[in-house]
């Protein structure tokens, strides 16, 4: 009997080597690199199919007072950087700066006032109304200082320009806080309050508002004694801050007649 080649084993001997490198290149390299990422997307594909369908509508989310009182304070620190600014530079011929805050505090006025309607007992532990109050004779102290600096004859024309925007918020801060007063009492139903609101009403005033639709619609019942002191004295003290404005007015203008229903 022949003998075999004994090249033949020796070639598979050779090719052994050969077939190991080939498997440990297969074991490094991912069979389907393409599988990886589209696992990877599944997420965002959820993601996506959770969100509205075009032309569907959202319901809007109700704010919380605590992020409303938040930004409030923002937009206090706010107006408090620019009144520093105004004083700072001392140019009362910027007309527009002084403009600017009152965009501002109208802001402030906005977010207090959500503050207090959400949230009554805690906008009282947060001294939300004092928080206000204090931004008015903030800006008021600028506009005073500003005109007592251009009160010679040589900067009449300039006295008058500032006096203009100082008259308008002095009047816009009036009316804002105659409204409060005026929501005040329509929230919660106290006598004493709605007596307030009608003396600081005009009859005009009046129809108006009964034919608005509000009709108390967010009025609230049974008014807990605590909530209906706390909004008595938010009412005196706003009646005495009325009168503060009002002072103010007649400071500006000396022949300017005060209104009668608050003195």
């Amino acid at each position: 009997m022949a003998d075999r080649p004994k090249t033949s084993r020796h070639s598979r001997q050779a090719k052994q080597p050969k077939n190991a490198k080939q498997n440990e290149q297969a074991q490094a390299t991912p069979s389907k690199p393409s599988e990886t990422p589209k696992l990877a997307k599944k997420p965002e594909q959820v993601g996506k199919a959770q969100q509205p369908m075009e032309g569907e509508q959202q319901q809007p989310q109700m704010p919380n007072v605590e992020d409303v009182w938040t930004e409030a304070q923002k937009i206090r620190k706010l107006l408090s950087s620019q009144v520093a600014k105004l004083r700072r530079e001392e140019d009362v011929s910027n007309i527009p700066r002084y403009e600017k805050l009152a965009e501002i505090l109208a802001h402030l006025r906005l977010l207090c006032v959500q503050t207090l309607f959400m949230d009554y007992i805690y906008a009282a532990k947060e001294n939300v109304e004092e928080t206000l109050w204090q931004a008015h004779v903030l800006v008021n102290s600028e506009y005073r200082n500003s005109l007592n600096r251009v009160r010679t004859a040589q900067l009449a024309v300039l006295k008058s320009k500032l006096e203009t925007p100082y008259v308008r918020f002095l009047k816009l801060s009036q009316r804002f806080y105659e409204e409060y007063i005026r929501r005040l009492a329509n929230r919660y139903g106290i006598p004493e309050l709605q007596v307030a609101a009608r003396r600081i009403s005009s009859e005009q005033k009046d129809a108006e508002d009964s034919n608005s639709g509000n009709g108390g619609k967010d009025r609230t019942n049974d008014v807990p004694s605590s909530i209906r002191l706390m909004a008595l004295h938010s009412c005196y003290m706003t009646l005495i801050r009325l009168g503060d404005l009002v002072r103010y007015r007649l400071q500006v203008r000396h022949n300017k007649k005060p209104s009668t229903h608050l003195l």
